[in-house]
């Protein structure tokens, strides 16, 4: 540590890249001197593949899996990114090798994305229902489609946390980065396989008298074996282990151990606190999350039984914001809170008269999932208690159904779908001159239009490289910069869409001019923010013209010039100077 002190540079981004190669060579040395654990070939022992420590640094908490399975922390991933200076760009990075064990081969190079510093959180929670996850589904297809980039929602997603139903779509949209149309294929071949009952169980006059010595009302093996084939679908493929995040989407579910609510993550290695022990494949976790008392078995998991995440949070919402801020602190900037439920009704769904089937622990639990499943009472709670800011930014969609389907009526699926495809979601329309709304001029009345607009908005952020703090002024100067990489088509219709900038209702140069079509250099328009200190508490605005009459802010803003200042004083030292800035 002397030497890195002694000769490293002042620059805390600089002295962390020193520092990181010291480091590698340490662990170049581990590695001569058979350091770390081996099996008989010479590789590196799964074990350490399965620690609550990342071996790259010894020092953070794993999260990212690297395509040999190790798995490191968020600051390893950055200090050993092995991109050239002059082509970094803000939020990538890419490993040529594993800083572990050095393996590179075909699934090499590895690239991972990390959340902008003055980037917003973006975050999706879905409710649990059963069967009735089409309406999810139906909903977030159309959203997809709004959003019009052929692009899968995680990567429109920071977080995305399901309970039930919604935790299996959760899986297959965030760990398995599915487009929502192949996630509906799938839900298809799930309730088609996986709702098996077991004989008499659903014979009408005598199946009370069945399921006294059933257990459940559907077999487990079926509902496993189905899992096994929607998150395994082709010849040979296998399943894969939930944690380690493969795509940049966090993604929790829900689930009910004892008569405490869990969560599986795949960000969180689990055994403490609120999290279990997340390392399952991505099946196991969604049978965890959705084994319904009465209706399935309890899942037998690491020695302990678990239900159905519904019983404590089939509306995952204040969840959704609790976890959001342990992930990237209580100060957390939200762009958007999207909740989206398996449709409402006038009266609670029909109850099935099985009761002996749940384990008396679980009996209220249950009791209360049936009389809530349309998740309004856990909305209108976070409604009463989020401040302003944060219900400025949320979002409910829920389907208006003419009756509750029952958790495991097949038979209405098709109905359900068709309602949820033509269910207008209206909002009241207003023209917003508030330049704290996320939305500046005549916002669109059409929900699925508007949350598409910001959610394209959120994918540019804001790069700050130099900020003078005057007596009386704040001058600060970045760039303007995209979370897709180039060669991500999304991107090219995201550019295509885009008209131009504004910052402070000061339109930038048009985005032809700032961007000219066919320039092969990494995407990052100027801007300069010039403000008085006079408005330190006032807000400062980026957005984006999409050809419409209104305009969107683009990630984390607006902010208050207080915010951008603080945030450039505590990073004085990795911003470049004024004259570096002007060569870009």
């Amino acid at each position: 540590m002397s030497d890195i002190h002694s000769k490293a540079p002042s620059s805390r981004s600089q002295w962390r890249s020193y520092a990181a190669e010291i480091h590698r060579g340490h662990l170049e040395e581990l590695r001569l001197l058979n350091g770390f654990p081996r099996i008989i070939d010479g590789s590196i022992m799964q074990d350490i593949r399965q620690t609550n420590v990342c071996y790259g640094c010894f020092f953070g908490r794993p999260e990212y899996r690297l395509p040999c399975d190790h798995v490191i922390c968020e600051y390893c991933v950055q200090d050993f990114d092995d991109t050239p200076m002059d082509k970094r760009y803000p939020g990538w990075f890419v490993h040529h090798s594993c800083i572990i064990c050095q393996a590179t081969n075909d699934k090499w190079p590895y690239k991972a994305q990390i959340k902008p510093d003055l980037a917003g959180v973006r975050v999706l929670s879905l409710d649990g229902g059963g069967v009735r996850g089409i309406v999810e589904i139906t909903t977030l297809l159309r959203l997809e489609s709004q959003v019009g980039l052929g692009i899968p929602l995680s990567q429109l997603f920071d977080f995305i946390i399901g309970t039930s139903a919604g935790g299996i779509i959760a899986l297959g949209l965030g760990v398995e980065s599915l487009e929502v149309k192949e996630c509906r294929r799938r839900f298809y071949l799930f309730v088609r396989n996986g709702f098996c009952h077991k004989t008499w169980t659903k014979a009408r006059g005598v199946s009370w008298v069945a399921r006294w010595f059933r257990g459940s009302i559907y077999h487990t093996e079926q509902l496993e074996s189905a899992l096994r084939s929607v998150f395994a679908p082709g010849p040979g493929c296998e399943s894969t282990q939930l944690y380690g995040l493969r795509h940049p989407c966090r993604v929790a579910v829900t689930t009910t151990v004892g008569v405490d609510l869990k969560l599986i993550a795949n960000y969180h290695p689990g055994g403490t606190g609120h999290y279990v022990d997340s390392r399952m494949d991505d099946w196991r976790a969604a049978r965890c999350t959705s084994a319904a008392p009465m209706y399935f078995e309890g899942a037998l998991q690491s020695d302990d039984v678990y239900w159905d995440g519904g019983l404590k949070a089939n509306n995952p919402i204040q969840d959704a914001v609790s976890e959001s801020k342990t992930i990237w602190g209580k100060n957390i900037n939200f762009d958007l809170l999207l909740s989206v439920g398996c449709g409402k009704a006038d009266g609670p769904a029909k109850q099935p008269n099985s009761w002996h089937l749940v384990p008396e622990s679980l009996v209220n639990l249950v009791r209360t999932l049936f009389s809530t499943m349309d998740g309004q009472a856990a909305w209108n709670t976070f409604g009463k208690t989020a401040d302003d800011r944060l219900l400025g930014r949320a979002t409910r969609l829920n389907v208006k159904l003419s009756e509750q389907p029952k958790l495991d009526d097949i038979g209405k699926i098709h109905e359900m779908q068709q309602v949820a495809a033509g269910h207008e979601f209206y909002s009241e329309s207003k023209s917003s001159s508030s330049i704290f709304e996320p939305i500046l001029g005549q916002a669109p009345n059409d929900t699925l239009q508007c949350l598409a607009v910001r959610l394209r908005a959120s994918l540019f952020f804001f790069k700050m490289i130099y900020m003078e703090d005057e007596q009386g002024s704040v001058v600060i100067r970045g760039w303007i910069c995209c979370r897709l990489p180039p060669d991500n088509p999304g991107f090219k219709a995201l550019i295509k869409m885009t008209r131009g900038f504004y910052v402070n209702d000061e339109q930038l140069l048009p985005l032809s001019k700032l961007w000219p079509e066919g320039k092969t250099t990494p995407f990052k328009p100027s801007v300069l923010i010039h403000a008085s200190k006079e408005s330190i508490d006032g807000p400062v605005r980026i957005d984006v013209d999409f050809h419409e009459p209104y305009r969107a802010a683009i990630s984390g803003f607006p902010m208050t010039l207080k915010a951008l200042l603080d945030y450039g004083n505590e990073n004085s030292d990795n911003l470049q100077a004024a004259q570096a800035f002007e060569q870009e």
